[in-house]
């Protein structure tokens, strides 16, 4: 009896070290996030990836807006209207774009990528119609998968956000939105 009671305190304990850990590792990446955006407002510079090295295809303005722990955005300029529907939620640690809410996924560190290298943050949504066991039949799979990246460029120092959506219906691409920009 004992034995077993040693065992489940041991559980116990093991289980809220690891919350704990979790908690504090992943409460990081808000820091960092809330540290990269402190200033009122940024010159926004929207990038065309198609090219190599990505070149910047239109300019603009964005106000940074902190609500308690949430940070919104706001902009005058119609090709950076997709910023306003972009949320970063501190207390919660989470992001929120177009009403989805994406949870945490990883640090990233890129010593090499379209933007050169950087590090950051990833943020992963996917939703699917099937099962991780089931058989997937192409032409019936319905999926949406939403990415948020946020992070700085090394060489230049520019904070990165990019943004990837794809949307499946019946194995067919239904919508895409990929956009990447700097903040500076």
């Amino acid at each position: 009896m004992r034995l077993k009671n040693l065992i489940i305190s041991t559980i116990i304990f093991l289980a809220a070290s690891q919350s704990t850990f979790s908690q504090q590792a992943n409460s990081s990446q808000f820091k960092f996030i809330d540290s990269l955006l402190s200033k009122d407002s940024y010159r926004v510079e929207l990038l065309n990836i198609e090219r190599k090295p990505p070149a910047v295809r239109a300019t603009g303005s964005v106000q940074v807006n902190r609500n308690a722990n949430v940070i919104t955005f706001s902009t005058s300029d119609k090709s950076l209207e997709f910023l306003e529907s972009f949320k970063i939620d501190l207390q919660n640690e989470m992001v929120l774009f177009k009403n989805d809410t994406l949870p945490f996924l990883d640090e990233v560190y890129m010593p090499s990528s379209v933007f050169g290298e950087w590090n950051g943050y990833t943020w992963l949504k996917t939703t699917s119609n099937t099962d991780q066991n089931e058989v997937i039949i192409i032409d019936k799979q319905t999926k949406k998968s939403t990415q948020v990246d946020v992070g700085k460029i090394k060489s230049t120092n520019k904070i990165l956000l990019r943004i990837n959506s794809k949307e499946l219906v019946q194995g067919r691409p239904k919508a895409q939105f990929t956009v990447s920009c700097y903040l500076n």
